[in-house]
C-alpha cells in the first residue's frame, strides 16, 4: 500500500510536548539512517523444506535539529500479503510522522519465501499462514527489542521505550495486532504450533552474540496500534487495559474482510479468518479500549492508502495519540458518532462513554476529505459518565465530510472518526413536510420550474429556479393537501410530491 509524500511547516520546535507537537508538522527536516540490521532469522520453503537465511533491517527517521532527550516511537510494517512489499514504501508516512516530532521506523520482516510452489503450499495451509503470521509478529518483537537496548545503553535514538507505537498496513498491520494483542502462546490455540515452532512467545530473531537481544530485553509494553486494512483472528484477544488503537479500513475490502470473514490472497481464498477493522473497533469500545476508526466508504484493499483517505490518516492516527502520549488518557472518550439526512441537512448524532477536563466540541467541515473548517461549537457536558448530543447544521448543497473535534480545558485535543455527508444535490426534495410557513424544495437546477398544485389539480403558483433550492410561501394557503410539481428545463415533469399544510 503506497503513502504519499506530504510536506511539513518550519516552526521552532517544541520540548517533550506543546506548541502542537505530535499533532502538527513543527519540522521542516528529517534524517534518514537506512538499512540498520536489527536481527537475523530464516525463511522456509516449505515446498521443499530448504531453509534460507534472512538479514532484518530497518529505516529510521527523526526531527532535525530536534532537542528533546525523549522522543514516542512509531515502528510501521509494510503491506503485501506477506508476499511481496518492502521496508522504503512507508518512507514517506515515515517522514510525515518525524516531521511531527516522532521518532519513525519502517522494518523488514520475513516474507513467505518466493517460489510459486511454496505460495500454494503456505496459502492452501491454515497452520502455515499462522506460522507466517507469527513469524512477521515476532520478527516486529525483535526490532522493538532493539530499540530498547539502545536506550538502555548508546541512547543513540532518545526513545522513551514507554511510548513505543506499532502498527502497519495490510499484512503488516496483521503481524502488528497479533504481536500487541495475543499476550501468551496459548491464548490463541490455533497459533500455539507456530510460535513453538519459531521460539516461543518472543520468537527466536535476534542479533549475534555479544550483541543479543534475548534473553535481555523483552518486546512487552507497547504503547499503541494502527491498522491499516488489517485484522484478528479473534477479538476476544483484545481486553482492557491493553493498548490504544486507531484504524483505517475499507467497507468493501475485499481482501481482508471489514467485518469478518475469510481472507484472500495469491488470488484464491485462503483458510485464514479475520475480523477487520469494524469489528476491531467494537471490540475496543466494548471493552474500554480507545480507538477511532477510519471507514473508507465502500472502499476497496487498497483505497485507505489513496487520497483524500491516507492524508486524513496521516492527520488523524498523530492527533488521535498526541493526548495519550502527552497525558496519557484522552480528555473525551467518544463511543459513537453518526450522521443522518434531515430536510436535505446533517444532523449529528455523538454520545461520550466519559469526559473529563473536557471544554467543547467543535464541528469541523471539509469539501474535500482534507482541509477542514470550524463550522459550529456545542459546550461539553464534563461529565464523568459521558453525554449526549446532536447538532443540527445548515442545508448543504455539496459532498461533505464531517468530524468532532474534542477540546479540553487546557486546549489539548483529539478527533473523532471522519463521517461523509451526502448532499441531497440531484435529487429532488419537499422540505419541512408537514408545513406551516415556508417550504424549501431542494435538489433544484437553475431553469427548473416549479409548480404548486391544489388536490383538484388546479395551478396556485408557479415560480422558476434560480438555484439549487427555491421556497414557496404556504402561510397563503388553507390546510389541506396540494402537490408540488418540478419541470425541467426540457418541459419534462421529473417529480410530483404532495405537501401537507397544517
Amino acid at each position: 500500500m503506497a503513502f504519499a509524500a506530504l510536506q511539513g511547516v518550519a516552526q521552532n520546535p517544541a520540548l517533550n510536548c506543546g506548541g502542537g507537537r505530535y499533532d502538527n508538522f513543527i519540522f521542516q527536516n528529517v534524517t534518514k539512517a537506512d538499512g540498520v540490521i536489527y536481527g537475523y532469522n530464516k525463511t522456509t520453503d516449505f515446498f521443499t523444506t530448504v531453509m534460507y537465511n534472512d538479514t532484518l533491517r530497518f529505516n529510521l527517521f527523526q526531527p532535525q535539529g530536534d532537542v528533546a532527550g525523549q522522543r514516542p516511537l512509531v515502528i510501521l510494517m509494510f503491506g503485501g500479503g506477506f508476499v511481496t512489499g518492502q521496508r522504503s514504501d512507508l518512507d514517506t508516512f515515515c517522514i510525515a510522522l518525524a516531521q511531527k516530532g516522532y521518532v519513525a521506523a519502517t522494518i523488514d520482516y520475513r516474507l513467505v519465501y518466493p517460489s510459486f510452489l511454496n505460495y500454494l503450499t503456505v496459502f492452501g495451509n491454515g497452520g502455515l499462514l499462522y506460522d507466517q503470521v507469527v513469524k512477521s509478529s515476532v520478527d516486529l518483537k525483535a526490532a522493538i527489542r532493539y530499540f530498547k537496548r539502545d536506550a538502555a545503553t548508546t541512547n543513540t535514538y532518545k526513545i522513551d521505550t514507554t511510548k513505543i507505537i506499532v502498527g502497519g498496513a495490510s499484512a503488516g498491520a496483521i503481524a502488528a495486532l497479533q504481536a500487541v494483542y495475543t499476550t501468551s502462546t496459548t491464548e490463541n490455540p490455533a497459533a500455539t504450533t507456530a510460535y513453538n515452532n519459531n521460539g516461543g512467545f518472543e520468537g527466536n530473531t535476534d542479533l549475534p552474540a555479544p550483541n543479543n537481544l534475548l534473553p535481555a530485553y523483552n518486546s512487552r509494553g507497547t504503547f499503541g496500534v494502527i491498522s491499516i486494512a488489517g485484522g484478528i483472528p479473534d477479538t476476544s484477544l483484545m481486553n482492557s487495559g491493553e493498548p490504544p488503537l486507531y484504524i483505517s479500513h475499507g467497507s468493501a475490502d475485499e481482501v481482508v474482510p471489514y467485518n469478518f470473514g475469510q481472507v484472500a490472497n495469491m488470488g484464491f481464498t485462503t483458510p485464514l479468518f479475520l475480523y477487520g477493522g469494524n469489528s476491531l473497533n467494537e471490540r475496543a469500545q466494548n471493552v474500554g479500549i480507545a480507538s477511532q476508526l477510519l471507514t473508507v466508504p465502500g472502499g476497496n484493499h487498497e483505497s485507505p492508502g489513496t487520497e483524500p483517505y491516507i492524508s486524513q490518516i496521516i492527520q488523524q492516527m498523530p492527533a488521535f495519540f498526541a493526548p495519550l502520549v502527552c497525558r496519557g488518557s484522552l480528555p473525551v472518550t467518544l463511543s459513537t458518532f453518526t450522521i443522518q439526512l434531515n430536510n436535505c441537512a446533517p444532523l449529528l448524532h455523538w454520545k461520550t462513554a466519559s469526559e473529563a477536563n473536557s471544554s467543547h466540541f467543535a464541528i469541523e467541515l471539509s469539501n474535500d476529505g482534507t482541509t477542514y473548517n470550524t463550522v459550529s461549537m456545542v459546550k461539553s457536558n464534563n461529565s464523568v459518565t459521558g453525554g449526549s448530543y446532536s447538532y443540527q447544521l445548515p442545508y448543504q448543497n455539496n459532498n461533505a465530510w464531517l468530524r468532532l473535534k474534542m477540546i479540553d480545558k487546557d486546549e489539548k485535543y483529539t478527533y473523532s472518526p471522519v463521517q461523509r455527508f451526502t448532499s441531497c444535490k440531484g435529487v429532488v426534495r419537499t422540505w419541512p413536510n408537514p408545513v406551516r410557513q415556508t417550504a424549501n424544495i431542494s435538489g433544484l437546477q437553475k431553469g427548473m420550474v416549479v409548480k404548486l398544485l391544489n388536490n383538484q389539480g388546479i395551478l396556485l403558483l408557479q415560480q422558476t429556479a434560480l438555484g439549487n433550492v427555491l421556497q414557496l410561501p404556504m402561510q397563503r394557503y388553507a390546510s389541506g393537501i396540494y402537490m408540488v410539481q418540478v419541470i425541467n428545463q426540457q418541459g419534462r415533469v421529473t417529480s410530483t410530491t404532495p405537501l401537507v399544510k397544517q
